[in-house]
Parts: C-alpha cells; sequence; structure tokens
C-alpha cells in the first residue's frame, strides 16, 4: 500500500535553530513530546549537535544557561532537555494532536542558518494538506516555509531510522571532523593532512581512525537506503 511523503524546509523562532545560526553548527534529533502542567507547556528534544569541537562547546554551554530549559543531560556533543514556556504556538505543530496521523521517517536536521528540514509521511493525503495548513497558522514567528517534495511513495522507498553501529569516541571524531570541514564534499575542501593536525595526531593515527569509522558505519547507511 502506498503512503504519503511530505519533505519540507521551514525556519521560525526556536530553541535549537536559533543557535545553529548563532554558532555554526547543524543539529540532527527528534521533538520527542510535549505536555502542559501549571499553566507551562513543556517539550522534550534529544539533538546531536554538530560543529567544530569550539562551537559546539559554546552552543550547549548557552543552552545550559537558558533560563526555560528546565532539565538538561549532555554526554559529549548529544543533548537530552526539557523546555518549559507560556508563550502560545511556540512549537511547530509536530508537537500537537495533528500528529497522530503524521510519524517522522528521519531524525529532523537543522542547518548553520537555523533550517529545519523534515521528513514526514501518512496514509492518506488528506492528513498531510491538514498537517501543511496546521504548521503554517499555528507556528510562532514562522519565517520560512517550503513545500520541498510532495509524492506518493511506496514503504521500501521509506528511510526508517535504524541503531548506528558502536565507533570509539576517537573514531567519531575523526569521522565529525572530516565531515565537518569538507573532506567528503566534491570538490574535497581538505585533505587528510590538515584533518589529522587538527586532531594533533599523526596522519597515519588519523588515517586508522577514520577508515575504522568509514567500515562501520557506511555498511550500516548502505543498507539503510535499500
Amino acid at each position: 500500500m502506498a503512503m504519503w511523503l511530505l519533505r519540507l524546509a521551514l525556519q521560525h523562532n526556536c530553541i535549537i535553530g536559533n543557535r545553529c545560526k548563532k554558532f555554526h553548527c547543524t543539529s540532527t534529533g527528534y521533538p520527542l513530546d510535549s505536555y502542559s502542567e501549571k499553566g507551562f507547556t513543556y517539550a522534550l528534544h534529544f539533538e546531536k549537535i554538530n560543529g567544530t569541537e569550539k562551537n559546539v562547546a559554546a552552543f550547549l554551554h548557552d543552552l545550559k544557561k537558558d533560563k526555560a530549559v528546565v532539565r538538561i543531560e549532555i554526554n559529549q556533543n548529544t543533548v537530552f532537555f526539557l523546555y518549559k514556556t507560556k508563550e502560545k504556538k511556540a512549537f511547530p505543530g509536530q508537537l500537537s494532536h495533528v500528529e497522530k496521523k503524521i510519524f517522522h521517517t528521519k531524525p529532523v536536521f537543522v542547518d548553520e542558518k537555523g533550517y529545519e528540514h523534515w521528513e514526514v509521511c501518512a496514509w492518506d493525503r488528506e492528513d498531510i494538506t491538514h498537517f501543511i495548513s496546521f504548521l503554517k497558522s499555528n507556528t510562532k514567528d514562522l519565517y520560512h516555509f517550503k513545500i520541498l517534495q510532495l509524492r506518493k511513495t511506496k514503504l521500501t522507498e521509506i528511510f526508517f531510522p535504524q541503531i548506528m553501529p558502536k565507533i570509539s569516541t576517537k573514531q567519531k571524531k575523526a569521522l565529525d571532523l572530516a565531515i565537518q570541514e569538507g573532506y567528503y564534499n566534491y570538490p574535497r575542501k581538505i585533505e587528510l593532512q590538515m584533518l589529522a593536525k587538527m586532531m594533533h595526531i599523526s596522519l597515519s593515527t588519523y588515517r586508522e581512525h577514520l577508515r575504522k569509522a568509514e567500515k562501520a558505519v557506511l555498511p550500516h547507511l548502505a543498507r539503510s537506503n535499500k
């Protein structure tokens, strides 16, 4: 049975997006849930922040100081936090009852300009249409909204997040740095010698970390996109 796939980009006044723009970072994660209590709306977030070590540290330090953040747990560049506000429509509409008929097929990606990139699915097109309308009218300070793709698709073409293979801290750091600095871009923006220098290790050691990370991660991504 076919489903409806929606890809969109939006920008709004967001606790994550604003900081991605401010600290030149990106974020990948999920808004997990929301609830109301004693006049406040609470939202649970799980995010992985990517960028230079200095920028990620500054991002997380600034987030931790935010008075609206009532609980926070940080592990390296991954953060789980609880945010509260009295503002109406402060969170995008996917945190509402409308989400009951909509599901995310990928984590939300936030780029360095603070734009959120979503991919969601629904069984029926009218549910997608309703969702789009709800987002536009129920997201406060919505600066930008663009539908990138809306089409029918088969279940086999939809990517569902899977558990990533475990790699060491040094391997992860080598891989994150290579991605961040444009090693995998075409044309390539940086060479391994400079990446090794940035990590303060030898070229041979950096190459070993990167290759082990690639060996673990790439087969997983290939399976995910079949």
